[in-house]
């Protein structure tokens, strides 16, 4: 009896994570049937927050331009907020309203988007799309949103993946982590759940952002309305269909300042908690199985022998959702590039877990080019 409470009390947390993600990117990457929905007419404004984003926001703005959804339905607002380059004039070349902010001291994603937010409601706008100054829209994600927002949603996530990856650089991080966190949302609307906001490819109902003001300040906006919009039970709807694509940290330092940043957001009430990390969650494991082994010498031989088999199994298993979304970014998933890959997301959860953002700091951008679509086209 004493074997198995302890056995219990080591393996029962590992394992409920093992099925967390398990089995919600199981439900989550099988093909669902997707009805034709209605023909969106709704007015959308797409609201981009940048930052010296001279470099990165035509991507952007053209993949916009390029929308399958018809033009005279979409206004396009951007907030140069404290810019010291050309991102305004980039913006205007498009076609695009501006907003020129200059603050100083209130600095910050959140700041730029409560002010863009009254303009981009301003007029005959049914809905605004959020989407950061990297990002790259596939032709039909728009129209997607809108189908989902159309069919009574009130507000929608878009699925994001990661383009720039090399081999096992920190871009192929990115797009893994990316691939396993869209199967989760993916998971949890399938059973009725809302899903976390992701910062990018966020579309709101006006009815929604009317009663739930913007006040979201902090270095994880995204979380903290997500937060409000949970206060509220405002369900976020995910929708797989529609498909952006940004930009990877472009090196291991860059990729530690964002998962600071998204480390704040575990305190904001999400509901899956700490498990939303997976760079804490595979050091969990790594640790458990470390204590197993280590524990198994002391144990009678069936007992050690069942323990060091679950724990592998538990392994063997993780190791699946992330060879599946190695499948998803059009990469080989070999037993060596999954582990180092998991080795590199655990130094980079444990760096994480050790600092802390308390500013808002600006991730910076890889300048590669080289777009990925998680379907491999």
């Amino acid at each position: 009896m004493l074997y198995a409470l302890i056995g219990a009390a080591l393996l029962g947390p590992a394992t409920l994570v093992c099925l967390y993600y398990l089995v919600l990117t199981g439900i989550g990457w099988r093909p669902r049937s997707v009805s034709r929905g209605s023909i969106p007419n709704l007015r959308l404004a797409i609201l981009i927050p940048a930052h010296d984003e001279e470099d990165g926001l035509p991507v952007t703005l053209r993949s916009i331009s390029e929308s399958d959804y018809p033009p005279d339905l979409i206004r396009v607002v951007v907030v140069a907020d404290n810019c010291s380059d050309r991102t305004a004039a980039v913006a205007r070349s498009f076609g695009a309203e501006v907003i020129e902010r200059v603050d100083p001291l209130l600095k910050g994603k959140g700041y730029a988007l409560a002010k863009g937010l009254p303009v981009a409601l301003d007029g005959p706008t049914d809905a605004v799309v959020i989407v950061d100054a990297d990002a790259e829209l596939a032709a039909d994600c728009l129209r997607k949103l809108a189908v989902e927002l159309a069919d009574g949603a009130a507000v929608a996530q878009a699925a994001v993946a990661i383009r720039g990856r090399h081999g096992c650089s920190v871009g192929l991080i990115g797009a893994v982590g990316s691939e396993i966190e869209n199967g989760v949302s993916a998971g949890r609307d399938r059973l009725g759940l809302s899903v976390p906001l992701r910062g990018s490819g966020m579309a709101f109902r006006r009815e929604v952002l009317d009663s739930i003001p913007w006040k979201a300040f902090g270095i994880t906006e995204d979380a903290e309305y997500d937060a409000a919009l949970r206060r509220a039970r405002v369900r976020v709807r995910f929708v797989t269909e529609a498909r952006l694509r940004t930009g990877a940290p472009p090196t291991p330092e860059a990729m530690l300042t964002q998962r600071r940043r998204w480390r704040a957001a575990l305190h904001t009430g999400r509901p899956d908690g700490i498990l939303a990390s997976k760079p804490i969650v595979l050091a969990h494991l790594v640790a458990t199985a470390a204590i197993t082994l280590t524990t198994a010498a002391v144990l009678p031989v069936d007992w050690a022998v069942g323990a060091i088999a679950w724990v592998a199994g538990l392994i063997a298993l993780t190791g699946l959702v992330y060879v599946r979304a190695f499948r998803r970014v059009g990469q080989s998933a070999s037993v060596y590039s999954t582990a180092v890959i998991a080795y590199r997301l655990v130094g980079v959860g444990v760096a994480a877990a050790v600092s802390r953002n308390r500013h808002w700091e600006r991730t910076p951008r890889t300048a590669d080019a080289t777009f990925v679509a998680a379907d491999g086209q």
